[in-house]
Order: C-alpha cells, then sequence, then structure tokens
C-alpha cells in the first residue's frame, strides 16, 4: 500500500506556487513509490522463475527508482534554496536536504550512467555493465545507488519534514 502523500491538501491552504512545489513533490515520491513496488514484485519473481527472464525487468526497474530518486533529489535542492515557494520555511526545508544531501548524491553518477552512458560516469570511459548486488544497483566500477526498503524510507521522511515546515509556515502566516 503506498503512503497517501497528498495529506496536506487536507489541512494546509496552499496557492500557486506553493501548491505547485508540493504538488511536484507528490508526484516525485508517487514515482519512487511505484517504481520500488514494481522492483520489489519483480524481485520476488527471481524466487520462482528463470533468472534470465527476469534480470532485464530487474534492472529495469531499478533504473527507474535511481532516476526517480535523482528528480526527486533535484526538486528538493530548489525547495531548499532560495528559489523556494516557502521563504519563512525555507530554513527548515534547508536543513532538512542538507541532514540527507550524502544520501541524495549518491544517485548521482549512477543518474548519469544511466542517462548519459559514458559521458558523465566517473572515472572517465570505465565501462562496467550494470548488476544488482544486495540492495546497490551498481552502474560503475566502486559507485552504485541503493534500491532498498531503507531508501524509499528516507525520501518519505524527507517529504514529510518539508510538508510539516510548510504547514508550519501556513499557520503562521495565518495567525
Amino acid at each position: 500500500m503506498m503512503v497517501n502523500s497528498s495529506d496536506w491538501l487536507l489541512t494546509g491552504r496552499f496557492f500557486g506556487q506553493q501548491a505547485v512545489g508540493l504538488l511536484l513533490l507528490d508526484q516525485e515520491v508517487q514515482s519512487l513509490q511505484l517504481s520500488y513496488s514494481a522492483y520489489k514484485t519483480t524481485r520476488a519473481r527471481l524466487e520462482s522463475e528463470r533468472p534470465a527472464d527476469v534480470i532485464p525487468e530487474l534492472l529495469h526497474q531499478a533504473k527507474v527508482f535511481v532516476c526517480a530518486m535523482r528528480r526527486f533529489a533535484r526538486l528538493v535542492e530548489t525547495l531548499a534554496a532560495g528559489r523556494s515557494p516557502f521563504p519563512g520555511a525555507q530554513p527548515e526545508i534547508k536543513l532538512a536536504w542538507k541532514k540527507k544531501l550524502s544520501f541524495l548524491n549518491t544517485y548521482i553518477d549512477p543518474r548519469n550512467a544511466i542517462e548519459h552512458i559514458d559521458g558523465e560516469v566517473k572515472p572517465k570511459s570505465r565501462w562496467v555493465l550494470t548488476n544488482i548486488e544486495n540492495d546497490q544497483f551498481k552502474v560503475t566500477e566502486g559507485s552504485g545507488a541503493e534500491v532498498s526498503d531503507r531508501a524509499l524510507a528516507t525520501a518519505l521522511d524527507l517529504r514529510g519534514e518539508i510538508v510539516a515546515a510548510a504547514l508550519r509556515e501556513g499557520a503562521a502566516t495565518r495567525s
């Protein structure tokens, strides 16, 4: 079951760019949830089906999750920057983003490898076959991105902190 990411719609009054920012955040969280659900379903099939039939789909689902996490991270970075539609909550959002920054940054090289093959992969000209190793999606030697319950929970927690800060800002401006 997916976590309802739009609970703020029931309690907050957001308009314009604030509503757009939170709706975009919801869309990225929902992409993460959907891609991870598909990944887990596919991974469970490894126990009953031939790996050769399942692994291509598993790699695809992992790639979708990695790209969704990177989009989520870039959106959170925008909300944490001076361009945030939540100026009163921006310091809280920035702090929440900074706490998760090292985790979110682990998705940069894998996403770049997925999208650009060799153009942005570090080290340059080092091709490695994509692979799943435990809960890591590997795209370059020594570089991987986590595809796991923990990774999804980290994104959900960060989204929750952002929404809570936005709701506090909204409540303060209405008082």
